[in-house]
């Protein structure tokens, strides 16, 4: 699935723009966008919307990030039909140092807390991985990946999709 990681949050047309231009690119339509450093306006849903995007994942709570109390939203419809995906974890928030600044162990400890609690309460958890951050330049944030992905999906309560599919699942009004 290729979805945009849009640029132009304060201007609907150019945002549109960037859709057309990577289906062009891609030969398949986009449905799914994430804007980039997560600036969501009401123009960027406005552009989103006018060029056929039917989902969004940029919204992130940024102020409650213990993994016990931080709100577990799920996902929502917003302006024009188009369905938000809140975002829940970043790699970046957990390993910079602008965020949580975690080691390995401190990185897969909150996720199996967070993972926990969602299991407890039947929620879905998004995550972010920056494809540069899963390369051999990043290799700690590329084993937490790894342990994650080998944790999540041993579990038979888990269920590991993409976006396209977990669209399927959401029941609009």
């Amino acid at each position: 699935e290729v979805g945009l990681h849009g640029q132009n949050c304060d201007d609907a047309t150019a945002l549109a723009q960037e859709v057309h231009d990577l289906q062009l690119e891609c030969g398949a339509p986009i449905i799914g966008n994430r804007m980039h450093y997560l600036r969501l306006t009401r123009e960027a849903f406005d552009g989103l919307s006018r060029a056929g995007v039917r989902y969004d994942s940029t919204v992130m709570e940024r102020k409650t990030l213990d993994p016990e109390t931080m709100p577990l939203p799920g996902p929502r419809l917003v302006r024009h039909r188009v369905v938000e995906f809140p975002l829940h974890v970043m790699d970046s928030t957990l390993f910079s140092s602008t965020g949580l600044g975690f080691n390995l162990d401190h990185a897969v400890e909150y996720m199996r807390r967070l993972f926990a609690r969602a299991a407890n309460e039947g929620r879905v958890v998004v995550i972010n991985l920056h494809p540069n951050c899963y390369s051999q330049q990043s290799p700690e944030i590329r084993a937490w990946y790894d342990i994650l992905l080998s944790e999540l999906s041993h579990r038979s309560d888990v269920y590991i999709t993409h976006f396209r599919e977990l669209m399927k699942r959401v029941q609009l009004p």
